[in-house]
């Protein structure tokens, strides 16, 4: 039996929506653990949504009239039938390559008192704003903004709907009531989700979030609920309910790594070459070496200032790397010329646009046990460097997993059955956050 109910309501917004439904169920396994409702609040049912969630086995609900959030969730609510949760989901959010989102968010329910469970995003706000950095990667919270929310159905049965008199935030009155009924709201930095933001609120209303819809709206929550219960919402702590979780990576490792990163960087600059196009954040050297270990021979796009291919032969005494970059940045050569002067001829670099030299170089070469695509953003280089690369690698990373090109070219790699999507992740702690990918290739 299916365990999870969502309710998308939307107003006139088919393309994003659909994309929403698209992501949901290509990206994660949302199928095989719940079902979903489209509550179209549109003057006119849109053929384009319907062919949509036909495609998925989506049920759309068409009132003819204008039944707003608050009223669309509501409906999902009474539809839920014998489901224990509920999610309430706006129709712009795209969903990431994820398969572990609804299991990750669903095990957290074990826990008896907590009542509600939702992710991190680049739109939102409190505890769930990406660039927010608390301790812990799940934490008790005041306030879960509704973006993207789930639920107990007992919970929700017993302390009841929305309120519909309430101007807006609804999810802050629904926040004050879950903590009032004795269970907890967590936030779960695990798990992102794209959201535009506001993309029906502005069509339909002038003064959307501006300061004095905010002030209507906080009048009214704290009319009902007492100044101190808003001001507990806007500005309730962080209580780490689950610490992050601990690296495989040794702290040796991540010593010698982190030494022979320091000594590349100050070589490079003392020859007054900038090497910030080539920098990884220290999450994802984390990421390289865990998926590089025992590693005999990895290969690379994108060598720029090598800072990734130091990681990897610095980490791995015994790897032999192969390296492909299109030569364009001052500092390629001095810091190929520093690795092999520190690790010999375990590093072969190729110069070149690698949609050429790859096709030329990848036959004479060995199988990868690790491969990491970082080097032309457009989706023609991404999808060459894949389509070569994934039928002779065991684990692909794809850097820079939410730029366009690149997440067209991974997205067809996959739909393809070239490479087998493991996940995506992200570190939200870096100055400029990252996003990349993992899969497995070919190479069993």
């Amino acid at each position: 039996m299916k365990s999870i109910f969502m309710v998308m309501p939307t107003w006139n917004n088919a393309a994003m929506c659909a994309e929403a439904i698209r992501t949901l169920y290509e990206y994660t396994d949302f199928e095989r653990y719940g079902e979903l409702l489209i509550v179209d609040n549109s003057p006119e049912a849109s053929d384009s949504l319907g062919v949509i969630a036909a495609r998925y086995g989506v049920r759309v609900h068409w009132p003819g009239v204008n039944l707003g959030w608050m009223g669309g969730v509501n409906y999902g609510i009474e539809s839920i039938g014998q489901m224990p949760f509920f999610t309430m989901c706006n129709d712009d959010v795209v969903f990431p390559q994820d398969r572990a989102f609804w299991p990750r968010t669903l095990k957290l329910f074990e826990d008896p008192k907590v009542g509600g469970v939702g992710p991190i995003s680049n739109y939102a706000m409190g505890w769930q704003y990406h660039r927010v950095s608390p301790p812990g990667q799940i934490g008790e919270v005041n306030l879960l903004v509704g973006f993207c929310a789930t639920y107990r159905t007992e919970m929700l049965r017993a302390i009841g709907l929305l309120d519909v008199t309430l101007p807006g935030g609804d999810d802050f009155d629904l926040s004050i009531r879950v903590r009032a009924a004795g269970y907890k709201l967590l936030c779960d930095r695990r798990s992102f989700l794209y959201h535009y933001g506001s993309a029906t609120g502005l069509r339909l209303h002038n003064d959307w979030d501006s300061l004095q819809s905010q002030h209507k709206t906080l009048n009214a929550i704290a009319h009902k609920h007492g100044m101190k219960a808003w001001y507990h919402t806007v500005q309730g702590p962080w209580i780490t309910y689950l610490e992050a979780e601990q690296s495989g990576v040794s702290e040796k490792t991540l010593e010698i790594v982190a030494r022979e990163i320091t000594d590349l960087g100050a070589a490079l600059g003392a020859r007054g070459i900038s090497w910030i196009e080539g920098s990884c954040t220290v999450k994802q050297i984390e990421f390289i070496i865990e998926h590089t270990r025992g590693a005999a021979d990895a290969c690379e796009t994108g060598f720029n200032a090598g800072m990734s291919a130091c990681t990897m032969l610095a980490a791995n005494p015994s790897l032999w790397l192969a390296s492909f970059d299109i030569g364009r940045w001052d500092c390629v050569e001095p810091a190929a010329e520093y690795l092999r002067k520190k690790f010999g001829d375990r590093l072969d670099l190729c110069l070149g646009d690698s949609r050429r030299t790859l096709p030329s170089r990848i036959w004479t070469m060995a199988f990868f046990d690790f491969t990491l695509i970082d080097g032309g953003h457009d989706y023609e280089t991404a999808y060459s460097d894949l389509k070569y690369l994934a039928p002779r690698s065991r684990k692909i990373m794809m850097d820079d997993i939410r730029m366009p090109g690149v997440r067209r070219a991974w997205d067809q790699a996959v739909s393809e059955g070239l490479v087998t999507s493991l996940g995506e992740y992200m570190d939200m702690d870096a100055t400029v956050p990252r996003f990349w990918a993992l899969g497995l290739g070919g190479v069993k």
